[in-house]
């Protein structure tokens, strides 16, 4: 339709301003740090990773699975290696056995290509839906350690779905209101296990009125909290699914060398719009 979504809850709309930025950033801190089983500077131990890599599979449902999805495949199944926090990661898809096939995507410093085989060419072409897709899966894997670098935040105090109490809080950039640039995030941070469980989000960069939830579960890697599964659905009807990952095997602090998922190292960054 054109119009700009706004996620806000009722309180949140009413401002024009953090009420309560310094809960907000606490708590966001605090179910960071739930992520580690050694509860001290998790996120900052996470991030400082050379890489990881992660085997998963990507499922996507519906209209989606005709309009929204990029892989070749679905479900479509991969070993996803990517650099904490950096945007640049390589994808090695993998046959329905789940042996590696030689079909590759990389991003680094937004330049995308594609490679069919170890002895083909690289593909260095502008590429759309890498751009979004790849990360965007890191992203959502990461979701707990990065949301804290939001540059607006505000407490929304507490909320009640499916039987179960939350704390809400509030992320943007650049503005308070709706803009058109950047995203809004509700992270939903439960009671019960300190974890964010549920980020509601706008998706700007597919159009300004899309939005969509995601509902996590998880299990502990290598000392971490790590997600196990993450269901993409409506905002408004949950139980509507777009996609889901599944994320089958973590393997934390991988000595990622660039020329893995930079094989042209020496390209100048691109755009990423």
């Amino acid at each position: 339709t054109g119009c700009l979504a706004d996620i806000r809850p009722a309180p949140f709309a009413a401002r024009t301003s953090p009420a309560d930025a310094e809960q907000a950033r606490a708590l966001l801190q605090t179910a960071a740090d739930a992520m580690g089983t050694s509860p001290r500077n998790t996120s900052a131990r996470w991030l400082a990773q050379k890489g990881v890599c992660v085997t998963m599979e990507d499922e996507w449902f519906g209209l989606a699975d005709l309009v929204v999805r990029s892989w070749p495949e679905n479900p479509q199944s991969m070993e996803f290696c990517f650099v904490p926090r950096k945007d640049n990661s390589v994808v090695r898809f993998l046959s329905a056995s789940g042996e590696p096939t030689e079909e590759r995507w990389g991003i680094h410093e937004w330049n995308t290509w594609k490679a069919q085989s170890g002895s083909s060419p690289i593909d260095y072409s502008e590429d759309g839906s890498i751009k979004f897709t790849l990360p965007t899966a890191q992203y959502f894997v990461e979701m707990a350690h990065r949301l804290p670098d939001g540059d607006i935040l505000d407490y929304g105090g507490t909320a009640e779905y499916r039987g179960k109490t939350y704390d809400v809080i509030y992320i943007t950039w650049g503005s308070y209101e709706a803009n058109e640039t950047v995203d809004q995030y509700l992270a939903w941070i439960s009671k019960d296990s300190g974890l964010v469980e549920r980020v509601d989000f706008t998706v700007r960069e597919n159009g300004a009125s899309i939005t969509a939830a995601a509902f996590y579960t998880y299990m502990e890697a290598g000392g971490y909290q790590v997600p196990k599964e993450i269901i993409i659905g409506d905002i408004g009807d949950p139980d509507t699914v777009y996609h889901i990952y599944r994320f089958k095997e973590y393997k934390l602090n991988q000595d990622l060398k660039r020329e893995e998922y930079a094989p042209e190292g020496d390209r100048p960054p691109a755009q990423k719009f």
